[in-house]
């Protein structure tokens, strides 16, 4: 590479000499006839090449910064406030850690962190582990797409929104945790994460979009412990090789019966429907008396038209 660089420099010294242009078949000749001050000039470039690293650290939000450890290829990222997006309008941008995804095998989100970037961790195929604290809210658009090695990862507490294609083709994921704040799982959420075995899905889930568990071949089973979730009306919003569990007469049965897959009961549906709409809120409904209770301190989710966990 350095020959090359360095064919090139003495190639624009010549050619600023008033030397005409090279020929490829005679540039392993220059060397030959270069002067001490062409040399020189080389060399001074080759001095610059050496002392330009890569970085290991840096910002990646307004108030976050990153570090990266090559010994151990473990990336940190501490602060407060959102993570940058790398991806938007249907490009992919470059993150900061972008030189350093090879050796990426962990990352460590601190908490203070609200959000992880759209397409931060994008085809980061060497990452097996990822830590997340229960400051998340949002696990951003593409965020861990085709993070083939990654096996298993914990949502915590916190979590409303899983983006569109946030695990997509992760082949390796064997187990997902969805904790009970989370309301919506967005389009191709999980999609070819052909390791998947089982997923529940808590009550707090209004709306599961489409294609979110297709091409998921080993998935047998997926609970879903709402009893109204509205799921997206496509045969391959949930792998055909999963048996679906549900409650009596709710929208999971007539999904089941739909496209005809395998549906067992757990139950009943309850006459009293809750979950979670806020980090710190709770809500209850009681479906005789129509009485809704929201209980608990800090503000609500921002609900999105009719996304609201008792629409």
């Amino acid at each position: 590479m350095k020959m090359k660089k360095n064919l090139a420099v003495l190639s624009a010294i010549l050619m600023i000499q008033g030397t005409a242009p090279i020929l490829p078949q005679v540039q392993q000749q220059i060397m030959i006839f270069a002067s001490a001050e062409d040399v020189k000039a080389i060399e001074d470039v080759e001095d610059i090449e050496d002392t330009q690293e890569i970085a290991t650290s840096g910002t990646c939000g307004e108030n976050l910064t990153w570090e990266f450890d090559e010994e151990t290829g473990i990336l940190t990222i501490s602060g407060t406030g959102e993570m940058k997006k790398w991806y938007y309008n249907y490009n992919y941008y470059d993150t900061p850690w972008e030189d350093w995804k090879e050796l990426l095998n962990e990352v460590i989100i601190e908490d203070g962190v609200t959000t992880i970037g759209a397409g931060a961790f994008w085809i980061c195929d060497s990452l097996t582990s990822i830590t997340i604290p229960d400051s998340v809210t949002t696990i951003g658009e593409s965020a861990f797409y085709c993070c083939t090695s990654l096996k298993s990862i914990t949502i915590p507490d916190g979590v409303t929104t899983i983006g569109d294609y946030a695990f997509w083709n992760c082949a390796s994921l064997e187990s997902v945790t969805i904790p009970d704040s989370v309301t919506i799982i967005s389009a191709n959420a999980f999609t070819g994460c052909e390791s998947l075995i089982s997923v529940t899905i808590p009550s707090s889930v209004t709306k599961i979009d489409q294609s979110a568990f297709v091409a998921c071949s080993t998935l047998e089973s997926v609970t879903i412990e709402s009893s109204e979730c509205k799921i997206y009306s496509l045969s391959y919003t949930i792998s055909d090789t999963a048996t679906i569990y549900g409650y009596t007469n709710s929208t999971a049965q007539t999904y089941a019966e739909k496209y005809n897959r395998e549906f067992v009961s757990i139950g009943e549906m309850p006459t009293v429907a809750f979950g979670t709409c806020g980090k710190d809120l709770t809500w209850s409904l009681d479906k005789e008396t129509g009485i809704l209770i929201i209980s608990g301190t800090g503000a609500m989710i921002n609900f999105n038209e009719d996304d609201s966990p008792w629409y």
